[in-house]
């Protein structure tokens, strides 16, 4: 699982901000975004650390994370792209770059384009969570729908909400309310403290123990 070779952004002709990651085996490309995946949130749910977080942990999550984005940026393995969309959202969630973030959402781009997937709310789920401002409220964009008079000649006619009105067999829906977005899942290990002594999993979690009677050599 581990890589046959390792370039930095610096060392390449790539206009990449990520570093390549040289894997050959798809299992090994997996492996890897697990791992790093996992290693970024285990750095932000840390127990020991409270609240906000250290500098170290603040460190580990952004190697961690453009340890991913790097796999994802240069692998030419399109078998791993599910894995590859949900750890890059959990991970460059993280970064604090502006070219970093642009790329990221410049790789997700390159994935819809391949494979077709909505990957919209992750664009959003992104942005969000960056601090980028809230796209300004413009004009519902033009969309195409089939038109009922031209049976199977595949004509369409385009609808907007900016004039014309609605066809009438969209009437009846959009008089409707619009549903209430869903809401967020939230990681409650991301702002427990376990030193209160209502912390989540009492029954199980037990605190370090912190006297010296061991020494690193116990380790070894």
């Amino acid at each position: 699982m581990h890589p046959f070779g390792y370039l930095y952004p610096s060392q390449t002709n790539s206009k990449s901000a990520f570093p390549n990651v040289w894997l050959i085996k798809r299992a090994a490309i997996i492996g890897r975004l697990f791992y790093h995946t996992a290693q970024c949130l285990l750095a932000q749910t840390n127990p020991m650390e409270p609240g906000k977080a250290s500098e170290e942990m603040r460190a580990l999550q952004l190697h961690h994370a453009q340890q991913v984005c790097g796999i994802v940026a240069h692998t030419k393995d399109r078998g791993v792209a599910s894995v590859a969309i949900r750890s890059l959202a959990i991970a460059s969630a993280v970064l604090t770059d502006p070219r970093e973030q642009e790329e990221v959402l410049e790789i997700l781009d390159k994935i819809h384009a391949a494979s077709g997937w909505r990957l919209g709310k992750i664009h959003s789920e992104l942005k969000k969570s960056w601090g980028w401002p809230s796209p300004a409220g413009g004009s519902t964009p033009v969309m195409a729908h089939p038109d009922p008079r031209g049976g199977s000649s595949g004509k369409y006619y385009a609808s907007s909400t900016s004039g014309g009105g609605a066809p009438p067999a969209m009437t009846a829906a959009s008089s409707q309310p619009p549903a209430a977005p869903m809401k967020a899942l939230v990681n409650p290990l991301s702002f427990a403290d376990f030193s209160l002594p209502n912390h989540p999993y009492q029954n199980w979690y037990e605190p370090p123990n912190r006297s010296n009677s061991y020494s690193s050599q116990t380790f070894l």
